[in-house]
């Protein structure tokens, strides 16, 4: 369940995270606008403002929906091993050493799923920072070429 839920939710972080990124540079403009016509009102900054928090808070949501899913899967499975496990093994269809070495199994893989997960979140985060810049500078004349867009 974790190796379909948590690549959906990190895509939803993706595309709010490209969001948050587009309005920053919209943010830098206005405020070289205004700084350019001293005289302008400040209504577009205020509103590039509010939807920079509105965006920071949607990423925070979403990490932290996919944080909490990960950590209930993660007890759910103990859970079904000891109770699913325990009938099996009244039912005398699994023998009560191979429900604890299931147990002892899942006890030495969670970590490094874990770090897994951990690991494929952050790689996410700086693959779209990335792809962002790169497009920028495209956009803006520099000397870098825009990069293959890797889906996975």
């Amino acid at each position: 369940m974790q190796l379909i839920i948590v690549p959906r939710l990190q895509r939803r972080v993706n595309a709010v995270s490209r969001k948050r990124i587009r309005e920053m540079r919209l943010l830098g403009g206005h405020l070289d606008l205004q700084l350019q016509e001293l005289g302008s009102g400040v209504l577009p900054v205020a509103q590039s403002f509010r939807q920079l928090q509105d965006l920071r808070l949607q990423i925070h949501r979403l990490k932290f929906l996919a944080k909490a899913i990960n950590n209930f899967l993660t007890a759910l499975t103990p859970f079904l091993f000891y109770s699913l496990g325990g009938y099996f093994v009244l039912q005398e269809r699994v023998s009560l050493g191979a429900l604890v070495a299931m147990l002892s199994a899942h006890k030495e893989f969670s970590s490094p799923l874990k770090d897994l997960f951990r690991f494929y979140q952050q790689s996410e985060d700086v693959r779209i920072r990335y792809q962002e810049i790169r497009a920028f500078a495209a956009l803006s004349g520099g000397i870098l070429r825009p990069a293959p867009d890797f889906q996975r």
